[in-house]
């Protein structure tokens, strides 16, 4: 897919905002009768947020719990690459564990294949998992860069350092458009999962996802960043 076709299409004035994640960007929360909802989420009160300024419209969600960072790079260029999105005037990526995968099945379906699932066969995925990951991350901000379109990103799980990781990441990688638990946390090689768990305010029960609690600090860096930058607006 070509990369002109991306700044091509974003010609819509329409302002809409793209989120992208896993399900620690997802409602996985029960609500009191049992459903799930999403107005507790950052991404949503992210949302909420860009409405209060008058600058949003509408909202296209594609977190989804269990993706892989694969997954996540290619719908966020779909997304851009669709002539019924348009364009979006602000986006926010997660990226999760490097490890996951997804894989295409011959009906059309999408697996995604947790690391854990792997590991009684002794399947080592790294450096090819860190490697690749970055490269989603390099790819990615260009696109977004090219269409014009202002983000913020952030690595929920922390990238496998080491020296060609370590050089790729500080010639290649913006940094600046990372949001971190707190401002002593590397972007990429920290993350935020282990750093969360240390509050069990900020942790549900849930398989260490973020509690209602944990979304709304998670905003607060968001914000806090958006607050800083104004030209991300």
């Amino acid at each position: 897919m070509e990369i002109s076709q991306v700044r091509r299409k974003n010609t819509n004035t329409k302002m809409n905002y793209l989120s992208n994640g896993c399900s620690h960007s997802s409602d996985i929360m029960p609500n009191e009768k049992g459903k799930h909802k999403d107005d507790y989420t950052y991404s949503y009160l992210v949302y909420d947020y860009l409405k209060s300024r008058g600058t949003n419209h509408s909202w296209k969600k594609l977190q989804h719990p269990g993706k892989s960072n694969g997954a996540i790079f290619h719908d966020t260029i779909r997304a851009f690459t669709n002539e019924k999105v348009g364009h979006f005037n602000f986006a926010t990526i997660q990226f999760t564990s490097a490890n996951r995968r997804m894989y295409q099945l011959a009906d059309g379906a999408k697996l995604h294949i947790n690391p854990y699932d792997w590991t009684e066969y002794g399947v080592l995925f790294e450096p090819q998992a860190s490697h690749e990951t970055l490269n989603y991350i390099f790819t990615l901000q260009k696109i977004l860069r090219l269409a014009k379109t202002p983000y913020l990103m952030m690595c929920y799980f922390p990238i496998a350092m080491n020296k060609k990781n370590k050089i790729f990441v500080e010639s290649m990688i913006d940094l600046d458009k990372f949001v971190t638990f707190d401002d002593n946390s590397h972007p990429i090689f920290d993350g935020w999962i282990d750093r969360m768990k240390m509050d069990k305010t900020l942790i549900s029960d849930i398989q260490g996802h973020p509690s209602f609690e944990g979304h709304k600090f998670i905003f607060s860096r968001f914000k806090e960043k958006l607050d800083k930058q104004s030209s991300l607006l």
